[in-house]
C-alpha cells in the first residue's frame, strides 16, 4: 500500500510539473489584465446603450397624457374625485377614550416588546452585559 501511494505521488508529481512548464505565469496575468480591461470596455458600452434605449423610448408629456386618461376613465365611470375629496371633513373625528389610551401605553413598554426571550438573551450576552 505504501508502494502504490508512493507510486501515485510520483505521477502526480510529475504531471504538476508538466503543468507548471506550460504555464506562463506572466501570460496569465497578461490575459487577465486583458480580460478585466474588455470587460470594463463593455460594461461601459452596456450603460451607453442602456441610457440610449431609455432615451429613445422616453416620451414627453407622458405623465399628463397618463393623467389625462385616467382622469377620462373616471369620466366614464362617474367618479369625480375632486368633488369627493371636497367632502371630506378638514377636521380630525375625535376617538372613543379607550382607543385614545392604548397609544399611550404602548409607548410605555419596553422596547424590546415582542421578542423572544431567548433572543434577547443571546442579545444581551452579545453585547457583553
Amino acid at each position: 500500500a505504501t508502494q502504490f501511494m508512493a507510486d501515485a505521488m510520483k505521477g502526480v508529481t510529475k504531471a504538476l510539473t508538466g503543468m507548471n512548464g506550460q504555464l506562463s505565469l506572466p501570460e496569465i496575468q497578461k490575459t487577465l489584465r486583458e480580460f478585466e480591461r474588455q470587460n470594463e470596455k463593455m460594461d461601459m458600452t452596456s450603460e451607453i446603450m442602456n441610457d440610449a434605449m431609455d432615451d429613445a423610448f422616453e416620451e414627453e408629456g407622458e405623465t399628463e397624457e397618463t393623467e389625462e386618461l385616467v382622469q377620462q376613465v373616471f369620466d366614464e365611470i362617474g367618479i369625480n374625485l375632486n368633488t369627493q375629496l371636497a367632502s371630506v371633513p378638514a377636521t380630525q373625528v375625535q376617538q372613543p377614550q379607550a382607543q385614545q389610551q392604548e397609544p399611550q401605553a404602548a409607548q410605555a413598554e419596553p422596547i424590546g416588546d415582542g421578542i423572544d426571550e431567548d433572543l434577547q438573551a443571546r442579545l444581551k450576552n452579545l453585547r457583553g452585559n
